[in-house]
């Protein structure tokens, strides 16, 4: 059952970047016909207990309710019966989250050791155990987190989850284009051969030296093998949508293409003798501007917010510690540096400008020139 009623508006919104945390002022007096019930969107969902429970323990992220005790919609943590269901979703969910992650990770494992060629074979060796380790470590601190669990632990815990909700709602029109267009290379790249293409356009430090100075503009644009574009595609698509809805969007294509030039500079500076394709200078540039951003207007986001991105700044550094054979880790130095420099330098503010517009625009125009320098490379 659902009813259609329009509730009340919500608490103004300040901007993108305060407004995933306002709370509501609605009371529950036009749906006390049913006792129990919750609210999403502009809808209110009447129910049993039973059903509020369910709810709660499918979608702990349900941001208001109302019950027979309240007299207006809260969070479920206000409420103790729901309290307590919520605190048992999130033991269990940590439990079932290591076995999914494990599985999983096989299972890709597996699918890269069949079909993919010795190229890939060999980095695989190196990385994925180094990946699984750190979010094994994850795993079991999210485990340790939710034992923890008691009334104090909700209020931060809600706002992360309405903060992740509010993300999610975002739209992210800089970071879809952008993957699209590394996605489109990529399968260029299949139909060239890996190989050919990267000679053809990637970071080749003797070629840079001799004059093709595009190379480090193409190079970026680039990835050896699926994994390489696999796990780059996730953590561009997570890191790109924080800089859309926390600052201006014309930010992400700036952040992206001045770190991933500054960490192919790096790379040829430091590691004059090899050959490096892939987004993650950029990619550490954009992570380099949310730590700014995070610290700036660490008021008005969700609790630990500033950590978690200090956390995935620590796991790379260690992943290239021990990958170093195989991970260029020049060019993800240059690239962070950039991206907390331009943030420095920059205004973070969402509010758009003429400005911002301009360069977002020209940063754009750079990267859809190299993608179309590279193509020519492998096919002119």
């Amino acid at each position: 059952m659902i009813s259609r009623k329009k509730p009340e508006p919500l608490a103004v919104q300040v901007d993108a970047g305060e407004s995933w945390h306002a709370e509501s002022g609605l009371t529950a007096e036009p749906f006390l016909g049913s006792e129990y019930g919750f609210h999403t969107g502009e809808l209110q969902h009447p129910c049993t207990r039973e059903e509020l429970i369910f709810q709660c323990n499918t979608a702990p992220a349900t941001p208001l309710v109302w019950t027979p005790e309240t007299r207006r919609l809260v969070p479920p943590e206000a409420v103790p019966f729901l309290a307590e269901e919520l605190a048992r979703y999130r033991r269990k969910n940590a439990e079932s989250g290591m076995v999914r992650f494990g599985l999983g990770l096989l299972a890709v494992l597996a699918a890269y050791a069949l079909w993919l060629p010795d190229l890939g074979f060999r980095s695989i060796l190196v990385i994925l155990p180094v990946f699984l380790a750190i979010r094994l470590v994850g795993a079991i601190h999210g485990r340790v987190e939710a034992l923890r669990t008691d009334a104090s632990a909700f209020p931060a815990a809600r706002a992360r989850l309405r903060h992740a909700a509010w993300i999610q709602g975002q739209p992210a029109r800089y970071t879809e284009a952008l993957l699209g267009l590394l996605i489109v290379l990529f399968v260029a790249e299949l139909f060239k051969g890996q190989d050919a293409a990267i000679q053809a356009a990637g970071l080749v430090k003797p070629a840079i030296r001799n004059g093709q100075l595009w190379r480090v503009v193409t190079a970026p644009l680039l990835h050896v093998n699926y994994l390489h574009i696999w796990m780059n595609g996730l953590a561009l698509l997570s890191t790109g949508r924080l800089v859309e809805a926390h600052s201006r969007r014309e930010y992400l294509p700036l952040a992206f293409f001045l770190s991933a030039l500054v960490g192919s500079l790096a790379s040829v500076v430091f590691y004059p003798a090899t050959t490096s394709v892939g987004a993650s200078g950029g990619i550490m540039g954009v992570i380099g501007f949310i730590l700014v951003l995070s610290y700036q207007r660490r008021e008005t986001l969700p609790p630990g917010f500033s950590r978690s991105i200090l956390v995935s700044i620590a796991a790379t550094a260690v992943m290239g510690l021990v990958a170093y054979s195989v991970i260029d880790n020049a060019a993800h130095l240059g690239g962070l540096v950039a991206g907390v420099l331009l943030a420095l330098i920059v205004d973070l503010r969402p509010a758009n400008s003429p400005a911002s517009r301009l360069f977002g625009y020209l940063a754009s125009a750079g990267i859809l020139a190299g993608a179309v320098t590279a193509l020519i490379a492998m096919f002119g």
